[in-house]
């Protein structure tokens, strides 16, 4: 995580140098998420020698699944409990809810554990995007000034299945159902090559969006406290708990924890612009879980492991 943050500081430098901008960030971004991330996620397959059975992924999925019941509730009960305004309550049950998985998920687990990490949480990944494209739309819908019908949510939840990195979770998984490696071929050296430019490009990112901000306006809100500490510790131990209900590998559990341990999603910024939701809430959010994560993350992951 040292090593981490280091990049994630250089990001942050190369923004207030200007030597990065909205642009170049939204330009790398796209590119993470249409190339490099994709093949992380098909390397940790195609590079994999030990791959899991059939019975061990759909465990995976339906650990998934369970856990979300419980987190969803506290994300809706939390927010009402320290009477966080109507018009910010969904941001706040959004950022409980949802992290970052797929964008520092992967980059973090990867780094952290290696390649059968990222097998896990793209599994994971496909019950969160799931997830989010539902429950955490209709979070930020709820306080939302803009109403949308149920017609146009399932729109776009179709729309995000057909991302590259939804596709490349989808054919991890057939592959992974098939025992498909390519450890030393052309295809899986490739995957390999691309998908090891994914942390370090991830973490200046998320260092160069950081540098937008300014301080005193995200700090200043005590209510994105609770939720932060919810997100970043209380989500990760509802997931080993009820995970542990359901199954006792708790290196699986692990994983999977860790994976739901990340800052807040960045998808709640653009459900706030679409539903007219409190995007500086949102904003304080993301920037005090990012924060906060550098510590976080060691802390769980000792924990954990």
């Amino acid at each position: 995580m040292i090593i981490l943050f280091i990049i994630v500081a250089c990001g942050f430098l190369a923004r207030k140098l200007g030597w990065t901008d909205d642009r170049f960030d939204a330009g790398l971004t796209k590119l993470i998420m249409s190339i490099s991330c994709p093949a992380l996620i098909l390397d940790s397959v195609l590079g994999n020698t030990d791959l899991p059975d059939a019975t061990f992924i759909l465990n995976i999925l339906v650990i998934s699944i369970f856990t979300y019941i419980p987190l969803l509730l506290v994300a809706w009960i939390a927010p009402k409990i320290y009477r966080a305004p109507r018009g910010s309550q969904g941001a706040h049950q959004f950022t409980i809810a949802f992290g970052n998985t797929g964008f520092i998920g992967f980059a973090v687990v990867g780094a952290i554990i290696g390649s059968n990490a990222v097998l896990y949480a793209s599994m994971y990944n496909i019950i969160f995007n799931l997830v989010v494209f539902s429950f955490g739309a209709m979070f930020v819908a709820s306080s939302g000034t803009v109403k949308v019908s149920m017609r146009e949510h399932f729109y776009k939840l179709l729309a995000q299945l057909r991302s590259p990195a939804m596709i490349a979770c989808f054919v991890a998984l057939v592959l992974a159902l098939l025992g498909v490696t390519d450890n030393d071929g052309i295809v899986g050296r490739t995957c390999d090559m691309l998908g090891a430019m994914t942390p370090p490009a991830s973490m200046l990112v998320i260092g160069s969006t950081l540098a937008k901000y300014h301080f005193k306006d995200m700090l200043g809100n005590w209510r994105i406290y609770p939720t932060a500490l919810l997100r970043l510790l209380g989500a990760p131990a509802i997931f080993w708990f009820v995970g542990g209900l359901i199954t006792s590998d708790t290196y699986l559990l692990g994983v999977l924890a860790l994976e739901s341990a990340m800052p807040a999603a960045a998808l709640g910024t653009m459900f706030c612009i679409m539903y007219g939701g409190d995007l500086k809430t949102m904003s304080q959010g993301m920037f005090v879980t990012t924060i906060l994560s550098v510590i976080t993350i060691p802390l769980v992951t000792l924990a954990l492991f």
